[in-house]
């Protein structure tokens, strides 16, 4: 199953992005890198390295 977006965490994520002057974007998505870990039982994790939802 994959993660939902929570969508308060969005809004406090902007929030915080206005509040320290960066850019927010329009556009935002979400990559995925697969790991093979054993602390890492899905194999994977979400990560926003080139489209995050605001950036410096």
């Amino acid at each position: 199953m994959l993660p939902v977006l929570n969508e308060e965490i969005v809004n406090l994520a902007v929030r915080a992005g206005l509040a320290m002057k960066c850019s927010v974007n329009k556009i935002s998505n979400f990559d995925r890198k697969s790991y093979f870990y054993p602390d890492l039982p899905a194999g994977y994790q979400i990560t926003q390295l080139y489209h995050p939802i605001v950036e410096h």
